[in-house]
């Protein structure tokens, strides 16, 4: 199963890198990824408009760690669509939908009980990630920076399965958006 969600984000990631064509929009991200405000994390991501008429629809690889000190490590990789609504001015608000994968491991050696015997073990273990992301921002419309996207917004994402069930997390992002045309010479 999580062979298939790998090659599922690697279809994301090469779709978002071939962007050849005038309506694509490729933009490099990177950002904070918090578990609620007080396990921070970094994510960068890779987006792509997916639209010839708009930019409304678009794909998203995101890859997220965030550190809970004390207790463990999580690295997420989630792909999602995402819908856009723009504003005047360059502002927009989006929501997006995916679902992907989320390690753990452990901040340190763990006692683990399996099978009515004791053991510490030190392992990391895969679930399933279902997202949903509400966020909004702001495109720069003129000047050096015109194109950078600055954003916020809010995740949910799920841990399955945890102890036989659908884990909750609520995450913070802020993030800047670089669209490739940002780093050609013009």
């Amino acid at each position: 199963m999580y062979r298939i969600i790998g090659v599922v984000c690697l279809v994301f990631f090469m779709q978002g890198i071939q962007a050849q064509e005038a309506h694509s929009s490729l933009s490099l991200e990177a950002g904070y990824f918090g578990e609620t405000l007080t396990k921070a994390g970094v994510l960068a991501a890779v987006q792509k408009g997916i639209s010839k008429e708009n930019d409304r629809h678009r794909i998203r690889l995101n890859v997220a760690f965030y550190r809970h000190r004390g207790y463990n490590n999580n690295l997420l990789v989630l792909p999602e669509y995402v819908f856009r609504k723009s504003q005047k001015k360059g502002r927009f608000f989006e929501i997006s939908a995916g679902g992907g994968w989320m390690y753990q491991k452990a901040d340190k050696t763990i006692i683990e009980f399996k099978e009515g015997v004791f053991s510490e073990t030190n392992t990391g273990y895969s679930y399933l990630a279902p997202s949903l992301q509400f966020g909004g921002g702001k495109i720069i419309q003129n000047g050096p920076l015109s194109g950078i996207a600055l954003s916020a917004g809010l995740r949910w994402f799920g841990q399955y399965p945890f102890n036989d069930f659908l884990m909750h997390h609520l995450a913070l992002e802020a993030r800047i958006g670089l669209p490739l045309e940002f780093f050609s010479d013009q």
